[in-house]
C-alpha cells in the first residue's frame, strides 16, 4: 500500500544559523501539534554549503495551504 504524503523544503531556514536551525525546529512542532500534523517529519538536505529543512505531512496538501496553516496556528 502506497502513502501519499507532502513535501515542503524551507531552502530560506539554513541548519548552519542557529537562528534558522530553531526557526526550523519551531516551524515543525508547530506543524505537529496540529490535529492533522500527527505523523509530521523532518529531515535535512545539502543546499548552498549548509543544510535546509525538508517538511513531510502525512496527506497531499498544497505548499500554500501547509504555509496558512502554520501561520494561522502562530498568529492564534
Amino acid at each position: 500500500m502506497k502513502t501519499s504524503y507532502t513535501e515542503l523544503t524551507l531552502p530560506a531556514l539554513q541548519g548552519s544559523s542557529l537562528l534558522g536551525f530553531m526557526a526550523s525546529l519551531g516551524a515543525f512542532r508547530t506543524l505537529a501539534t496540529l490535529p492533522e500534523g500527527s505523523d509530521v517529519r523532518m529531515r535535512w538536505v545539502p543546499r548552498g554549503g549548509s543544510y535546509c529543512p525538508v517538511l513531510r505531512l502525512p496527506s497531499p496538501t498544497a505548499p500554500e495551504v501547509i504555509v496558512e496553516k502554520l501561520h494561522a496556528a502562530l498568529r492564534g
